[in-house]
């Protein structure tokens, strides 16, 4: 129940957009937030992995390869978007 005049507002504004999360939209929903965190379970448990065979490049090298390949997959994603 709406406890004041603010939450009712709020609701009168976005219940339109309240009405498109139900249904099929909320399960897809549930099961890409599922999928992104078994994704980040995965990549956060090879960390260790990686640590070992990175070897001897040192650790600001190392921090400037990974951001340049992060940057450079994030420009990727921009354009695949059409928004650079």
């Amino acid at each position: 129940m709406l406890c004041n005049k603010s939450e009712r507002l709020l609701f009168k504004k976005y219940r339109s957009k309240i009405h498109v999360l139900k249904g099929n939209n909320m399960e897809n929903a549930h099961i890409k937030g599922n999928i992104f965190g078994l994704i980040t379970i995965l990549l956060w448990s090879s960390l260790a992995l990686f640590t070992v065979l990175s070897g001897a490049i040192p650790p600001f090298q190392l921090l400037t390869i990974s951001f340049f390949i992060a940057s450079f997959i994030g420009i990727f994603m921009l354009k695949k978007q059409k928004r650079v």
